[in-house]
């Protein structure tokens, strides 16, 4: 069987932690390989990233029909402009590829979205829904009933407890944690360690235990 080439957007950061998940899926027998990198960098074009060349920006994804694709952008600063740089690309709903690490457990209850990437050691729990191009790093943890909607990132060790709601294009900080029956809005940057027993409103930024808006913690 002829392997699927997958092209990652990001030749930094996660888009290196994706390839090397699909090189565990491969080493496990799936039929993958890393075809390349795409990045806005003119700086990587014609480099490469391990042994992974960087073919060049966003917008020559159509050069590659018979590829599919995931997304590997998404920091604290740019995870507002994921879903430009996803449509940046002009790939169809079809061709995004879902990558789960080889040692990510999701129930067999749980939903999990196109061009979503679970990494080492997450878990994803009963019932748990998540949207498209959401990012989830090693070591998470989304308990059952949670969602998580579409462009998420849910950075590492981050405890999200059950029946929490995730909007869109949330940011959870590394070792965060989330009470259940929260709501994290749309847009919202959670800090690194925060601990969020009450809601947070779309689009700020909230530090601390027990986590506070940015603003109140000044």
């Amino acid at each position: 069987m002829t392997p699927a080439r997958i092209i990652i957007l990001g030749a930094k950061g996660m888009g290196m932690d994706i390839a090397d998940t699909i090189a565990c899926l491969a080493a496990q027998g799936q039929p993958l390989t890393v075809h390349g990198f795409l990045d806005d960098d003119a700086s990587t074009h014609g480099g490469k990233v391990g042994s992974h060349p960087v073919l060049g920006g966003l917008a020559d994804a159509p050069r590659y029909p018979d590829c599919l694709f995931v997304n590997g952008i998404g920091t604290a600063r740019s995870r507002h402009l994921k879903p430009e740089l996803i449509a940046k690309t002009g790939v169809p709903e079809d061709r995004w590829f879902t990558v789960v690490h080889p040692r990510a457990f999701v129930s067999p209850s749980a939903k999990v979205g196109r061009g979503t990437v679970l990494l080492a050691n997450v878990s994803v729990c009963a019932d748990a829904v998540l949207g498209d191009h959401v990012m989830v790093l090693p070591n998470s943890i989304i308990s059952h009933d949670t969602v998580v909607e579409d462009y998420g990132t849910i950075a590492s060790g981050v405890c999200i407890s059950g029946r929490c709601l995730i909007r869109r294009g949330a940011y959870l900080g590394s070792n965060s944690s989330i009470r259940e029956n929260t709501v994290i809005g749309e847009g919202a940057l959670v800090a690194m360690a925060a601990v969020v027993t009450r809601d947070v409103a779309p689009g700020i930024t909230v530090l601390g235990s027990p986590a506070r808006p940015l603003e109140a913690s000044a």
